[in-house]
């Protein structure tokens, strides 16, 4: 129960933060890009054996268990998107 509340309670911080950084979004020209554009994973490497695919602009695994990793480094960055999950799922962002 205490794990369920945990999840619960991640979940709707992010949300809140997900939705306060959406609104203050920088303009592409001020030093920003996007790590994800929604149609290719060339920038990641694949760590485990999960079967990551690409479908409308979204990645996802149904199968097998593992990571996403960006192939560069970043410092002073804020990352911003969102994360869908059934109830027994024990995965996020991280």
């Amino acid at each position: 129960m205490k794990r369920l509340f945990a999840i619960a309670a991640a979940v709707l911080f992010g949300y809140k933060l997900y939705d306060r950084v959406r609104r203050k979004a920088p303009a592409a020209d001020a030093g920003w890009f996007t790590l994800f554009d929604g149609t290719s994973l060339v920038d990641w490497e694949q760590e485990g054996n999960a079967n990551w695919t690409l479908g409308n602009g979204v990645v996802q695994a149904d199968t097998g268990s593992g990571y996403l990793v960006s192939r560069n480094a970043y410092v002073n960055f804020e990352l911003r998107g969102e994360f869908w999950a059934e109830e027994n799922t024990n995965s996020g962002i991280l």
